[in-house]
């Protein structure tokens, strides 16, 4: 079997329908198809193929030779973490970081509308 190639875009990241990009942090079930148990563990998202139906992970602490595609129901999509160059130089939960640039975008706003006032 042949080697992978990530997606590396070169731009801002986009977050596909499941809210996640390459570089995100998500928590994975590693657990053999049809066990019983549920085995979840921190992944970074390597590579995304069919619209989001599987999923290249590398499973945080682990050796990079068990890197592997998941498809998308082995994926804890609330557990979603930015990954860190777009978070400030760590990763962070996808809401707090949301929260985050809508209280900016807030501030800006609000900040225009007060210098854009005229005396009368």
């Amino acid at each position: 079997m042949g080697g992978h190639s990530p997606a590396t875009p070169s731009g801002p990241r986009v977050l596909n329908a499941d809210g996640v990009a390459v570089g995100c942090f998500v928590l994975v079930n590693k657990a053999e198809e049809g066990s019983a148990s549920a085995e979840w563990h921190r992944a970074e998202i390597l590579s995304i193929r069919g619209n989001g139906h599987s999923y290249y992970v590398h499973y945080d602490g682990f050796n990079k030779r068990l890197d592997a595609w998941v498809k998308r129901d082995r994926i804890d999509f609330a557990s979603v973490s930015l990954p860190p160059a777009a978070s400030g130089g760590k990763a962070q939960p996808l809401a707090k970081a949301l929260a985050q640039s809508k209280l900016k975008q807030q501030q800006r706003q609000a900040g225009g509308a007060a210098s854009g006032r005229r005396s009368g």
